[in-house]
């Protein structure tokens, strides 16, 4: 199976072409959040080219823009071409988008936290209060 479901930002504004045929076609690169912090305790990202094709891609080149966040829901496709002057083939990774949710509107503002907003209670200490395991009624 071939199945990707992201959720990230915009690093740009959609970029909306249409084919010959009159078929719309929106490219954007998605920048997701990794969900492990690195060496440093910080998380990384990953830069990730979408393309999506007809009403949708006039709907995202139409209400997404940069820094907004959005869920994509698709398929990974990997492209081989040669490359003319080098002679060399070169892979081209990109998400073909089946599904685009905006989860915010224009105006609003993006943030993004850089730790989780759960704070527990005081006086639990690190264990966070452990269980028995016979406390639990399954």
């Amino acid at each position: 199976m071939n199945a990707i479901h992201l959720v990230g930002r915009l690093t740009k504004d959609p970029e909306l072409k249409y084919f010959e045929d009159g078929t719309a076609s929106t490219t954007f690169q998605l920048a997701v959040r990794r969900p492990f912090k690195n060496r440093e305790g910080k998380y990384d990202s990953d830069f990730i080219p979408i393309q999506v094709s007809g009403k949708s891609a006039e709907s995202a080149a139409n209400y997404l823009r940069k820094g907004q966040r959005c869920g994509v829901n698709g398929w990974l496709k990997i492209d081989n071409r040669k490359d003319e002057k080098s002679g060399e083939w070169k892979s081209f990774t990109k998400v073909i988008a089946t599904n685009v949710e905006f989860l915010e509107s224009a105006n609003s503002t993006p943030s993004v936290p850089e730790e989780p907003q759960y704070n527990p209670p005081e006086g639990l200490g690190d264990d966070y209060g452990m269980v028995d395991d016979g406390d639990i009624p399954f």
